[in-house]
């Protein structure tokens, strides 16, 4: 499938598209600063947002030319292409692209970063599934093709199979259905890529749907046909070692690999998963994100295997499981796993015989050690996430006993980091109980500003994390908490200032003035373009420390509490909180 993001010539595009967005907006909109994240305690807060829930596996075409990467299709059949498989409360509404253009969202869809945050990655799943009324007037590409390429981009290769599916079968051109095709192989989903091949004509003599068929009839029962097909294949065309080879592992066939060399294909991912063979170890440092769910679902062990798990959750492509699972098949001595707490650096290894040694320990100083040991990352480290998520179980599962106290913070950082505010309050409490210990006492405020965003309204404890914008850092990891305390309410209950902490050169202007305005108009869908733009590929934790501020408080002005909630924890994580 053709990319969706030629950088430089679309950002070329999306600044031309800001140009003429921004000179048609209202005056009046152009003025004021971020809203407060959260409302004064004596405002009644609006109701929080329903999580995003999982979607199932799986306008009229122009004559004016598509965007680089995006294909038209006609869809007379269809008559509003911003269907999509979410609805009702995990969705962001029917009136999602309610007042924006058409050629706007369809400028910005494609510059969606693809940034490792997982808050980011949520909320961009909901826009781009959400079942909407189209954009306002005529369009140059497909807007079910437009969203299902950026998922397929992204990772999520289901997602973009239950988007695309929307379009009739026999309206798919070659590309579009052999796009299909591959998003359901991708998605596992074999009864329906079968389907397809079956239904689409287009698809059927096409090389790939040649293929495609022949695995389909082995799929269905049909061996004679399966094999009767393949010898047709063969005397039409040159010899194809990697699908010959899956075929038969596909068959049954014990004891074959596949050319160290082979593509790495969706349909030889499907042909694999079905006869349960072990993928060429290259794989999984070539896989795109939408291979990596399908090629771990694989047989396999090693470090190479381990790195494409810590890759996919990394993305939030696989659950926490599936990664500790990669670690598990990993051998390590019990030599080495012994001394797991006192080994360095930080590597894939060492990672995993943490996890593996925390799993084995009954002694719950032992293993609290071991989990402190595998959160001492980085900050702004992407994968610190992935690695809460993982030890968030175990800590669900330690009781936070006194001898346990140097522990606290970092255990309580990493349950909210993991979702999980009420099992991070715990840690919170023992870590307030011993404020006497000086290192204790200096994670406070940070502490206080995590539990004020997670809706914490105790006035004397909330008072720390003030510190923040009152006593600023004179860092980007400083501005960056400015920018989150500062939306937090006062004291008195009343706004505190909202001018935004300065950008320090990445912001553009312009870009804030297109996210202010589009808030101010609650266009949601453009707002949420807008801010995950001006997010960029870092993520919030690494963002502008303007971009942060005028991100947070747009998602809150147009109702995504809870993801602005979600995103400012992240960041404030990142830096140091």
């Amino acid at each position: 499938m053709s990319g969706c993001r030629a950088e430089r010539p679309a950002r070329v595009g999306l600044a031309a598209a800001l140009l003429l967005h921004l000179a048609v907006l209202p005056a009046a909109a152009q003025t004021g600063g971020p809203t407060p994240l959260f409302p004064p305690p004596s405002s009644q807060p609006p109701a929080p947002d329903a999580p995003a829930g999982t979607a199932p596996p799986g306008g009229a075409a122009t004559t004016a030319p598509a965007p680089a990467g995006i294909e038209t299709a006609p869809l007379s059949d269809i008559v509003n292409d911003a269907v999509g498989p979410l609805e009702g409360p995990t969705s962001l509404g029917a009136d999602l692209w309610r007042g924006t253009s058409r050629s706007l969202a369809e400028a910005l869809i494609p510059q969606i970063p693809a940034m490792e945050s997982p808050a980011a990655r949520a909320m961009t799943r909901r826009l781009l599934l959400t079942s909407a009324q189209p954009p306002e007037g005529a369009g140059t590409t497909d807007f079910i093709r437009l969203r299902a390429e950026r998922l397929r981009g992204l990772g999520y290769a289901g997602d973009a199979a239950s988007l695309l599916a929307l379009t009739p079968s026999a309206r798919l051109d070659a590309q579009a259905a052999s796009q299909l095709a591959d998003a359901l192989l991708l998605a596992g989903d074999l009864d329906r890529a079968c389907a397809l091949a079956s239904q689409n004509a287009a698809l059927a003599t096409a090389p790939a749907g040649e293929r495609l068929q022949i695995f389909c009839a082995l799929h269905g029962g049909d061996r004679d046909r399966a094999y009767f097909l393949y010898d047709l294949m063969r005397e039409q065309g040159p010899e194809d070692p990697a699908f010959s080879t899956a075929l038969a592992i596909a068959d049954g066939g014990t004891g074959l690999a596949l050319p160290k060399d082979a593509p790495l294909t969706p349909l030889l991912l499907a042909m694999l998963g079905k006869g349960n063979g072990a993928p060429p170890e290259a794989w999984y440092r070539l896989a795109e994100p939408a291979h990596l769910p399908r090629l771990l679902a694989l047989p396999g062990s090693g470090e190479a295997r381990a790195g494409a798990a810590e890759r996919a959750a990394r993305l939030g492509l696989i659950d926490p499981a599936t990664l500790g699972a990669a670690y598990q098949a990993l051998e390590i001595p019990a030599k080495e796993l012994q001394a797991a707490a006192a080994s360095t650096p930080e590597t894939l290894r060492r990672r995993a015989t943490l996890y593996k040694a925390a799993q084995q320990t009954a002694d719950p100083g032992l293993k609290a050690r071991l989990i402190d040991q595998a959160l001492k990352l980085s900050p702004a480290d992407a994968l610190r996430p992935t690695v809460a998520r993982l030890h968030a179980p175990f800590l669900r599962a330690l009781s936070p006993a006194p001898d346990l106290a140097r522990y606290a913070p970092a255990f309580a950082r990493a349950l909210f980091l993991a979702g999980d505010a009420e099992a991070a309050r715990r840690w919170v409490a023992l870590a307030r109980a011993n404020a006497a210990d000086p290192g204790i006492a200096a994670t406070l405020p940070g502490l206080a500003l995590l539990a004020a965003l997670n809706g914490e309204n105790e006035p004397a404890w909330n008072r720390a994390a003030r510190r923040f914008v009152e006593r600023p850092t004179p860092t980007p990891e400083g501005a960056r908490l400015s920018a989150i305390a500062r939306l937090l309410p006062s004291d008195a209950g009343a706004a505190t200032p909202q001018a935004a902490p300065p950008a320090t050169g990445f912001f553009d202007p312009g870009l804030g003035l297109a996210l202010r305005n589009a808030a101010a108009a609650r266009r949601k869908g453009e707002t949420v373009l807008f801010a995950l733009i001006a997010l960029g590929d870092r993520g919030p934790g690494l963002s502008d420390p303007g971009a942060l501020a005028e991100a947070l408080s747009a998602l809150r002005q147009i109702g995504l509490e809870a993801d602005a909630r979600a995103l400012a924890i992240e960041a404030a994580i990142a830096n140091g909180a």
